[in-house]
């Protein structure tokens, strides 16, 4: 499963990064904001767009919105704080097919990413 994360925080990047490579997955790059995330997306058409709830600049729901339309293929994930519920419920609505919460946690990124890959395979046997 090939991966771009738009997110601008160093550290979450790092953090990413390290959950994913080890358990075989490909982070195809990273963007800081929304209209680069748009545009990797659509030149390297990944599998997964992990998406910064307050991506600069005008934020993840926006960047959502981009990226939905730049790589329309691409199963996008929502990566908030705990207390933004609301801009979960949104991005949701707007066609994310998941959620991560941050502190990211092994365990949730990749159960997310698992879930995803079952998502695939099942819509691919029809």
């Amino acid at each position: 499963m090939r991966i771009l994360l738009a997110d601008d925080a160093a550290v979450v990047r790092e953090v990413f990064a390290r959950i994913v490579a080890p358990a075989g997955y490909e982070l195809v790059g990273w963007a800081g904001e929304a209209s680069q995330a748009a545009a990797l997306a659509a030149r390297l058409a990944p599998d997964v767009v992990a998406i910064d709830s307050r991506l600069p600049p005008a934020g993840g729901l926006e960047a959502l919105a981009r990226i939905r339309a730049a790589a329309p293929a691409a199963a996008l994930v929502l990566v908030a704080a705990a207390g933004e519920q609301q801009l979960v419920r949104e991005g949701l609505a707007a066609g994310a097919r998941g959620t991560l919460l941050r502190p990211l946690l092994a365990s949730q990124v990749l159960g997310v990413l698992a879930g995803l890959a079952r998502t695939e395979v099942r819509g691919s046997e029809r």
